[in-house]
């Protein structure tokens, strides 16, 4: 892990950045939960990382035309992964319907048997 010497440092690094995935263990395509903020608790697929910000998608009131942007550290994870997502975006045939589908299936495969949908306690560390 690098290190810098100024807050500014690190996020002109991370601009440059890339790929599809972040120092938290995020993914594009991962199921997240907002832990801070006005969507607190609200589920998300992440479409997209942008620098240090990761750009998240629920289809519904954050559609693909104007997603939220969420710090890495506002974001909890949970380990279920929409694998078909990346391949969608790549080929720019991804919709809010699509979205929805796959919260939707992420949803009834977590709650299966539980009274309601949650994402493991465990918070996102470095």
């Amino acid at each position: 892990m690098a290190k810098y010497s100024s807050a500014a440092e690190r996020k002109s690094s991370d601009t440059n950045r890339t790929d599809t995935s972040s120092q938290y263990g995020l993914e594009v395509g991962q199921l997240v939960r907002s832990k801070a903020g006005r969507d607190n608790g609200q589920y998300y697929l992440i479409i997209a990382f942008e620098g240090y910000w990761v750009v998240v998608a629920d289809g519904l009131r954050r559609k693909i035309a104007n997603p939220k942007k969420k710090n890495q550290q506002h974001l909890q994870k949970c380990h279920q992964v929409a694998a078909d997502l990346i391949t969608l975006i790549e080929q720019g045939k991804l919709t809010d319907e699509v979205i929805r589908e796959n919260l939707n299936k992420m949803y009834k495969g977590e709650n299966a048997g539980k009274g309601e949908f949650q994402c493991p306690n465990k918070m996102l560390s470095k």
